[in-house]
């Protein structure tokens, strides 16, 4: 029966059933004619006929053609409507009960027998999916009534961020309603941190992103703020600015350029605006960032300056484009129209208004096009630079002076010339004299009289006269590079091919003889001692040098064991490295106390019955592992800490002491070489073992940033993330540590067995056997960006390198040319933070995970970068002393 609104009416015919169909699409379901349809679909065959009977709510009975209802057919669609009636909500979830056929009600006009027939079971179960149907349609208007409540209540408006209800579709209908208004009425309710999140993210959803007119590296995807943090959309998320307040609910500060990584430990990688917005609705109180850099700023902006084409410059009729934090105007080259504060932090000079664009990549861009150029940025691997307009000055001073002779010089008969503020004397090479004071801002460092001018542009000036080196200059491209006046390294060289030449000196206090070697006097003692030294040569060492010290190493090849002929051999080829050590010899005191209480038996020990030994001026008591029970104060300056009655003597020449008896210690130390390793009494050795076992008889605890859960080791909170990563730490720990040990500082290595790769079980195994050392290292990632560059930089050939013909290539932050040994080129702010001490351009790479690299080619060194498990060893071009060189290696 049809309801209508004069009463009910009998249905008739097909006409009526099609109208009545029409009209329930003509309304918001129109999915339940189809899920009819479809759920029936496969029941319905060809033999059911035209004839197939249903009973109705109204006593009369109506013979349709069920086929064709549940099929859709076209004929049985396009019936005429009945007549102008229209079928509303309220009618039509009423009207309708499709009911099983009773054998005692009306029959048809065929007569039936009273078993059931096949065909005609099958258009019952038909019909009984049919009134589920319409049981979940009238569910649905349900849970339309709910949402408009929802609306009233919370005030929400519709928008288009809002989600479709689910509601509206029969593949939702078995959600719990009730459980979803329960959620709808957390989101945006709450006191608190989790409550201001929960609240911007509602209304982010209603008002829709932002668009900041100050910045433009976000692109046109926007931004909002989200409880004190804005947002830019971009994939994934990046922080653009950060309100003070909001820091003090983070373990270590949020910085722009850091990306959303996960909200309730959720992975939001690969998420929409909308999605991520859903989740911090429903925000529980775990929000994590990632470390960011620029460098996907710059590919962003780039990408939608492409896409957007250039803003109108007043001053150019080419155009211009916010990059990043630059307004680029497009002239050739691209000169900067202005520049924001926050963009200065990542270079080592302040790029001003006016300079100009000068590389990306290692690639010139002064002829390329804006969209040349902007493809480029688009692919942006890590390296920006700019010029001063001052190269101008350089041509302009060297074309002047090859027109007239050059000035008069006071120290030499060569004359000399100002060539862009910084006056050349024309020796060979030619020598600074003087430098205007406006000049040292183009240089990452200061150049003082007495430099050398060592290239132009990559080139080398060594033999070049003064006409050859000012034409260099005349088309002067950017690159300009002077290195301190004294070359110890080709004196070195040159004083060693002299004396290879004549027999040593006579020395005063041996009968081995001796050698001036660059401004040092050696004596060929076995290790070399130095006699004397030039004031002049101290300049070029980290730590002064005194008559007295030993010769230890040339170019990281140690010299103990070597003869004159074989040292000045390595002298001859000198490449930079040259390291001395305090001269008071302990390594010998050491070898020789050993020695000596092997042959007797050890000395009375007042607080145990182990006995003790005086070791190189340490009185060491036998216990497991020995204690320093008394230090004499001479001793203390060969090392980078001091030395404490209590402390515990953990390794000699990189060997754990744990578990080694007396005479096996003093067996190593009676072939000591260098290194003798000691920690803080106080036992934490034994709180991590305990905890260790403790953890691996339990589950790990929460872990509130991540599903790997945490335990505490020994006073460190470790979460299980590979590799692990510290969440927390006692104060009373940190006296353990040379350097503080922070929230978010990574898990390094145990006893000296690196942990990349192992799991919690495996690591907590480690830890339940721990011998005294224990290594982390900062927590920004450096690690994976050295071995992707580095994987990266294998598969290309290297960049050019204005300096050599070598080659220089980007690893993890640092420009390195791969001249043998490789030098730095350039170093990003942002890793320095990495190293005990700067790395400055100049400075040479020496070891890659403790392994030597001096005499390695190119794809040698980086197949270890490839592998590279945190250790990365530089020195300054000239040599380090060894207690330098230790503390540098122990920082590291």
């Amino acid at each position: 029966s049809v309801p209508v609104a004069s009463g009910f009416a009998t249905a008739s015919s097909k006409g009526q059933v099609a109208a009545a169909i029409r009209g329930w699409e003509s309304c918001s379901y129109a999915t339940m004619a189809a899920g009819l349809r479809r759920r029936c679909k496969g029941i319905i065959n060809e033999e059911m006929n035209d004839e197939c009977q249903l009973g109705f709510h109204s006593k009369h009975a109506t013979e349709i053609g069920l086929t064709d209802l549940l099929r859709g057919n076209e004929p049985f669609w396009t019936e005429p409507a009945l007549g102008s009636q229209r079928f509303n909500h309220s009618n039509l979830l009423c009207f309708w009960r499709l009911m099983p056929r009773d054998p005692k009600g009306p029959k048809g006009p065929k007569d039936q027998t009273s078993k059931k027939s096949k065909s005609e079971e099958q258009a019952e179960m038909a019909v009984l999916r049919a009134q589920l149907e319409l049981a979940r349609a009238e569910r649905a208007r349900a849970d339309e009534k709910i949402r408009r409540l929802e609306r009233q209540l919370l005030g929400e408006a519709e928008s288009d961020e809002t989600p479709k209800s689910p509601s509206k579709s029969p593949r939702n209908a078995g959600v719990d309603w009730g459980e979803m208004f329960l959620d709808m009425l957390m989101e945006g309710i709450g006191d608190g941190f989790p409550g201001s999140i929960r609240q911007s993210a509602q209304e982010a959803l209603r008002d829709g992103p932002q668009q900041r007119h100050d910045n433009h590296w976000t692109g046109s995807t926007g931004c909002n703020w989200i409880g004190g943090i804005r947002l830019a959309w971009t994939s994934p998320p990046t922080v653009q600015e950060v309100q003070r307040h909001v820091q003090e609910h983070f373990p270590r500060p949020i910085q722009p350029g850091d990306s959303l990584s996960k909200v309730d430990g959720k992975s939001v990688k690969g998420l929409s605006r909308q999605d991520i917005l859903g989740l911090l609705r429903k925000f529980k109180g775990s929000i994590g960032f990632k470390r960011g850099s620029h460098d996907m700023a710059i590919r962003e902006s780039a990408k939608h300056a492409l896409k957007k084409g250039p803003e109108k410059d007043a001053e150019h009729s080419e155009g211009q484009n916010w990059i990043w934090g630059f307004l680029f105007a497009w002239t050739s080259p691209p000169v900067v129209r202005e520049v924001q504060p926050e963009v200065q932090q990542h270079f080592p000079n302040p790029v001003n208004p006016g300079d100009v664009l000068h590389q990306v990549d290692n690639k010139l861009v002064g002829k390329l096009s804006r969209e040349d150029i902007l493809k480029l940025l688009v692919k942006y691997k890590g390296s920006i630079g700019f010029q001063s307009r001052h190269g101008d000055d350089y041509r302009k001073s060297a074309q002047d002076a090859l027109q007239h002779g050059p000035q008069e010089d006071a120290e030499s008969g060569k004359g000399c010339d100002w060539i862009g503020g910084i006056l050349l004397a024309w020796t060979s090479p030619p020598v600074v004299r003087d430098v205007k004071p406006e000049v040292q801002k183009r240089f990452p460092r200061p150049i003082s009289p007495g430099d050398i001018l060592r290239q132009i542009d990559g080139k080398h000036v060594r033999g070049l006269n003064r006409e050859q080196i000012l034409r260099l200059l005349q088309d002067f491209k950017g690159s300009i590079g002077f290195r301190n006046g004294s070359d110890m390294d080709e004196d070195v060289r040159k004083s060693a091919q002299d004396a290879l030449q004549h027999g040593p000196q006579e020395d005063a206090e041996s009968d081995k003889g001796c050698d001036w070697i660059g401004g040092i006097l050696l004596a060929w003692t076995s290790p070399p001692v130095v006699r004397d030294v030039k004031p002049e040569v101290q300049k070029h060492f980290p730590q002064p040098i005194s008559p007295g010290d030993i010769l230890r190493q040339i170019d990281g090849k140690h010299v103990r064991g070597l003869n004159r002929e074989q040292i000045l051999r390595l002298l001859q080829d000198f490449k930079g490295s040259i390291g001395f050590r305090n001269g008071s010899d302990m390594d010998e005191d050491v070898r020789k106390s050993a020695q000596d209480a092997l042959q007797h038996g050890p000395q009375e020990d007042a607080e145990s019955d182990k006995g003790c030994d005086w070791i190189g001026g340490i009185l060491l008591a036998w216990t497991s592992p020995p204690v320093v029970r008394d230090v004499k104060p001479e001793v203390q300056k060969h090392f980078p800490q001091p030395i404490s009655p209590g402390d515990i003597l953990c390794q000699i020449d990189g060997k754990h002491v744990r578990g080694l008896n007396r005479e096996q210690i003093l067996r190593l130390l009676q072939d000591f070489k260098g290194s003798i390793g000691f920690r803080n009494g106080s036992d934490m050795d034994e709180d991590v073992r305990k905890s260790a076992q403790d953890a691996l008889q339990h589950g790990p605890q929460e872990d509130a940033e991540s599903d790997k859960g945490c335990d505490w080791i020994g006073g460190i909170l470790l979460a299980w993330t590979s590799p692990p990563v510290v969440r927390d730490v006692k104060p009373e720990v940190q006296k353990h540590f040379p350097q503080p040990i922070s929230p978010g500082d990574i898990l390094r290595q145990i006893d000296g067995k690196h942990v990349r790769g192992l799991n919690r079980e495996q690591i907590l195994r480690l830890l339940q056997d721990f011998k005294g050392s224990i290594g982390f290292r900062n927590g920004s990632d450096m690690d994976e960006d050295v071995r992707k560059s580095a994987q990266d930089a294998l598969q290309h050939g290297p960049q050019e390198d204005a300096e050599s013909d070598k080659g220089c290539d980007w690893i993890g932050g640092i420009l390195l040319a791969w001249t043998s040994p490789p030098v730095v080129r350039d170093v990003k702010p942002e890793v320095q933070k990495h190293f005990p001490r700067p790395i400055s351009p100049g400075d040479v790479l020496n070891s890659v995970d403790g392994e030597q690299v001096g005499h390695k080619s190119r794809d040698e060194i980086l197949r270890a970068f490839v592998h590279f498990d945190g250790q990365l060893g530089f020195r300054s071009k000239h040599a380090t002393g060894l207690a330098d060189l230790l503390r540098r290696l122990g920082d590291l």
